[in-house]
């Protein structure tokens, strides 16, 4: 399953009243669970020539690094300068897939020379490290696609449907757990069996 976690922000937008602080800032977003980590999209202000990060740094960490993480970053470069643009699009940073849960922007300059940094949106995408398999779920629900309902009792038609429901239900939420996948398959499969001839 690939995930995208975004972090929308009215804007993101370092210390500007009663002093600045000094390069370089940083902001951490945590995943919530261990991605396959291979990109970040990062959305400018959309006003103001303040906050736009220039020169950057991308770090993947499976702890919360409570902080600037220390070694070498998984990504960096500089981002464009967009001060003229007539669109400020988002720029896309990709890099080879890096497990962990925490994903930390540093900004070490400023496209206007001053000791600010900000962002309107940021966007972490990769793919779920400990995602649970689904195979079976889908499997159970194509069973019950092609099972004959013909002749059969409305009530185990109908325990058949809600089973389904509750499995194309699961396969879609994020937290579903392997139990709850197990289990939502092992339901469908057993209102397939249940199917019951009417009697005319």
């Amino acid at each position: 399953v690939t995930g995208v976690q975004t972090c929308a922000l009215p804007i993101w937008h370092t210390k500007y009243g009663g002093g600045t602080d000094a390069f370089p800032h940083y902001l951490t977003i945590d995943l919530g669970a261990t991605y396959a980590v291979d990109g970040l999209s990062y959305l400018p202000r959309q006003s103001n020539a303040n906050g736009l990060i220039k020169d950057y740094q991308v770090f993947v960490t499976a702890e919360d690094p409570k902080g600037i993480p220390t070694g070498t970053p998984t990504a960096q470069g500089s981002f464009p300068d967009v001060r003229q643009a007539s669109t400020r699009a988002a720029s896309i940073v990709s890099f080879k897939a890096v497990e962990g849960r925490y994903v930390t922007l540093v900004a070490t300059s400023s496209l206007a020379g001053n000791a600010f940094a900000g962002a309107a949106e940021l966007q972490v995408s990769g793919v779920r490290g400990d995602a649970p398999a689904t195979d079976g779920l889908i499997a159970a629900l194509a069973e019950a696609q092609q099972a004959a309902l013909a002749g059969k009792t409305p009530e185990s038609v109908a325990a058949l449907g809600a089973a389904c429901a509750d499995g194309a239900a699961i396969l879609v939420r994020d937290d579903a757990s392997q139990q709850d996948i197990d289990a939502a398959a092992a339901a469908i499969r057993a209102a397939i069996e249940g199917l019951a001839d009417a009697v005319d």
